[in-house]
């Protein structure tokens, strides 16, 4: 699963490119968002050149309770944003059992850990970025009880990271300034 806006910092085209990569009939990339009508016309036609149009769902924009349940059912969320500080829709994968699978940037180097996903460092070449994530989703497609042991997990990351864990951690920031 893909969500996000089709501009420049979202990364669209380095999914499909990873979806090509992946040499892979059984992924299926659902693919949740928009953009202008370039953008949507680029996307489309990179996935016509590139081969690979009967593995996407083209959703377009939806309700966010229409992507919280897609994220529900989905296996893998993929994740190419280069530019973000910390995305939300990450932290919405999360939280519906969604693995992730993302650059170490963007603050999802904190969010993302292994127990709930793979990270890749940051921004390598572009070639090399896309050759890895590949590797990293045919890795996962081959190693469910992985996959379902990262979705499993995620329920205690999104504790960790939940607003009443950070404001424990405030309190006791506190209590040891105060001693």
């Amino acid at each position: 699963m893909w969500v996000g806006k089709f501009d420049f910092r979202k990364q669209l085209p380095l999914a499909l490119r990873i979806l090509k990569a992946t040499n892979n009939t059984v992924f299926h990339l659902d693919i949740y968002g928009s953009g202008n009508e370039v953008q949507v016309l680029e996307a489309h036609n990179l996935a016509k050149s590139l081969n690979i149009e009967q593995l996407i769902t083209w959703h377009g924009n939806q309700p966010n309770n229409i992507v919280m349940e897609a994220m529900r059912k989905a296996h893998i969320f993929l994740f190419t944003s280069i530019s973000e500080d910390t995305s939300t829709v990450v932290l919405e994968a999360v939280s519906n059992q969604l693995p992730v699978v993302c650059f170490d940037a963007c603050g999802m180097g904190y969010v993302i850990n292994e127990k709930v996903g793979k990270k890749k460092y940051p921004f390598p070449i572009r070639k090399q970025s896309i050759n890895d994530f590949a590797k990293v989703l045919n890795e996962l497609e081959n190693d469910r009880n992985l996959l379902k042991e990262m979705a499993k997990n995620c329920k205690k990351r999104q504790q960790e990271l939940s607003w009443n864990r950070k404001a424990q951690q405030m309190i006791e920031l506190y209590k040891q300034t105060i001693q």
